[in-house]
């Protein structure tokens, strides 16, 4: 695997960002999940792993505040996530 760029960001927001990713990929993949974070051509990082994703009819859902699959969970990580990249023009997918 290649060296990842450098990325210049505040340290809380983006230790959230690993956290709230890693953890949910864990929460919701499979006991044995790989998760990776790689470098993207012209810079930037992704997160992907090889869990089940989220289901198509989801995926809008997911950054609407509150969203959440479980009751007792208030559903605001995947909203976080995507303030979290707003500034540097980054996507989540």
């Amino acid at each position: 695997m290649a060296d990842l760029p450098t990325v210049m960001a505040d340290r809380d927001r983006l230790h959230h960002l690993f956290e709230t990713l890693f953890r949910s990929a864990v929460e919701h993949g499979a006991a044995d999940a790989t998760t990776c974070v790689d470098g993207l051509d012209g810079g930037g990082f992704f997160v992907a792993d090889d869990g089940p994703g989220i289901l198509p009819e989801e995926r809008e859902d997911i950054l609407a505040t509150g969203y959440s699959t479980e009751p007792d969970v208030p559903g605001w990580d995947w909203q976080l996530c995507a303030a979290s990249r707003r500034p540097k023009a980054g996507r989540s997918r």
